[in-house]
C-alpha cells in the first residue's frame, strides 16, 4: 500500500474499514534504520525460499531473527 493519502482513499471502503493505517511525518529519518534491519532480515529469512504456508514464513521469520541477535551489526544513522 502506498504510503499517499490519495492511494488508501481510493481503496475500496470494505477494504479501508479492515486497515489500521498509522500516518508517519515525511520527514522522519529514524525510519531508515527500521529499513535497514527489515531488508537484513528479508535477506536472511526469506531469500530463496519457497513457504507453503504462514506457520513456515514465521517459522523462517523467528530463525531469521534468532540469527540477527546472535550476529549483530551495528547501523550507522545519518540525518538526512
Amino acid at each position: 500500500l502506498s504510503s499517499h493519502k490519495k492511494a488508501f482513499r481510493e481503496l475500496p471502503a470494505r477494504i479501508r474499514r479492515r486497515l489500521h493505517v498509522y500516518w508517519t511525518p515525511t520527514n522522519s529519518s529514524w525510519l531508515n534504520l527500521v529499513e535497514s534491519y527489515f531488508a537484513t532480515l528479508q535477506r536472511t529469512a526469506l531469500h530463496n525460499t519457497h513457504y507453503r504456508t504462514v506457520q513456515e514464513i514465521e517459522q523462517g521469520l523467528h530463525r531469521g531473527t534468532e540469527y540477527l541477535n546472535e550476529n549483530p551489526r551495528v547501523y550507522k544513522w545519518k540525518k538526512v
